[in-house]
């Protein structure tokens, strides 16, 4: 499992792909 954390509207949120 990779978890990319992407910065959204200023939140950073983690993504498991």
């Amino acid at each position: 499992v990779i978890k990319c954390e992407y910065a959204v509207r200023g939140e950073i949120v983690t993504h498991a792909q």
